[in-house]
């Protein structure tokens, strides 16, 4: 009845000795990891390759200002137009020359039949008043009003006379094979009352010019006044109504 109980002793016996002689293994690696692990302040103890960052927020980015405040933004153009020209305020406008033409009718009108004392369609109602350049705007003519010739001068101021009787604004081109200088009206403006009034007006005054009509001014000493059909002022007078008058009846 005793064995059993002798048994169990053994056998604890031998369970004690042998985890006795492995904790003693245990203690002994324990002693030397705690002689060979270093402390946790050590500077070469690190468990990963992460650097050392001061403990502490972010510091704070300041955005950068503007050195010139107060700048306008910038302007965008897509196209820089020129003015444009603004005629010399002494040129010969409609109003002018209606006012000047009721008192030119007037004296045609009066004049008798034989006197070569003719009102002249310009500034003045006198030949003198044909020359004038200044009354003269040509925007669209490359050559300037001052490098015309006298007698081309003379027919502008008379054109632009009549023309503005009824309301229109000469327009100058120059003729680019014989650069010659033409006066015209802006077709797509005038109104058919005006051209038509303009055509009629210009039937009279080409019979005032006429030459046989001025060599019959001799102021009574008979014969015919040759002087006056030979005038260059007088000619120049004529050949602008024709051509005027050709121009208003184009097609």
């Amino acid at each position: 009845m005793h064995r059993p109980d002798l048994m169990f002793r053994a056998l604890n016996d031998m369970h004690d000795a042998h985890f006795a002689r492995a904790a003693n293994h245990f203690d002994a690696f324990e002693r030397l990891f705690e002689q060979t692990r270093p402390a946790p302040d050590d500077a070469h103890f690190t468990f990963f390759s992460m650097p050392r960052v001061a403990a502490g927020p972010p510091p704070e980015r300041k955005r950068p200002r503007n050195s010139t405040p107060n700048l306008p933004p910038p302007a965008y153009t897509s196209t820089t137009f020129q003015p444009q020209p603004q005629p010399p305020p002494t040129i010969l406008r409609p109003d002018e020359a209606k006012r000047l033409f009721k008192a030119y009718n007037d004296r045609w009108t009066t004049l008798p039949t034989t006197s070569s004392d003719i009102p002249y369609p310009a500034r003045g109602l006198h030949a003198g008043g044909l020359v004038a350049r200044d009354s003269l705007w040509a925007p669209n003519v490359s050559d300037h009003v001052s490098n015309w010739s006298e007698e081309t001068v003379m027919q502008a101021n008379a054109q632009a006379f009549f023309l503005g009787v009824v309301g229109l604004v000469p327009r100058y081109t120059q003729n680019p094979g014989t650069g010659r200088i033409e006066c015209g009206f802006d077709r797509n403006t005038a109104r058919k009352e005006q051209v038509e009034e303009l055509v009629q007006l210009l039937k009279r005054e080409k019979i005032r010019w006429h030459s046989d009509r001025l060599g019959r001014r001799s102021d009574g000493r008979g014969g015919v006044n040759e002087r006056l059909q030979r005038d260059d002022r007088a000619r120049a007078v004529f050949h602008a109504v024709c051509e005027l008058m050709e121009t208003a009846q184009a097609v």
